[in-house]
């Protein structure tokens, strides 16, 4: 049985991801189908992001978003990421603050900057950023 065409019920659109032997990635949703790029856009991206952490190099998923989307240390709305102050195996959310990727960079550098800067054998100082 033939299919007719698809059209993405958030852009219109009859094309979508292809890979393989032209296999056509669609997606069902409410009664009719999601191009690739929408599925993105409106459940993937939204549903995990906000939800998803790095905990000790692996990603988690927790049940509420944890994030306010504001910089506990400068304010800043843009990128707020999770940073955690200890680590605890029970409660990954635990001694955690919400930080933009600016402050997270230069906390986790002030934190361990021997995993960041090369050090100078003969001063013992850190030098330049690897």
């Amino acid at each position: 049985m033939a299919l007719g065409i698809r059209h993405c019920l958030n852009c219109g659109s009859d094309k979508t991801y292809t890979y393989g032997n032209n296999y056509e990635m669609w997606n069902k949703y409410k009664g009719g189908y999601l191009c690739k790029s929408c599925h993105n856009k409106i459940i993937t991206v939204p549903k995990w992001s906000s939800r998803r952490i790095t905990f000790k190099d692996k990603r988690l998923y927790v049940k509420e978003n944890p994030r306010t989307g504001i910089c506990s240390n400068c304010g800043s709305t843009k990128d707020t990421e999770i940073h955690h102050i200890t680590y605890d195996n029970n409660n990954p959310l635990m001694n955690t603050v919400e930080l933009c990727s600016v402050c997270h960079g230069k906390e986790t550098r002030r934190l361990s900057p021997t995993k960041y800067f090369n050090k100078d054998p003969k001063t013992g100082r850190f030098m330049k950023w690897r």
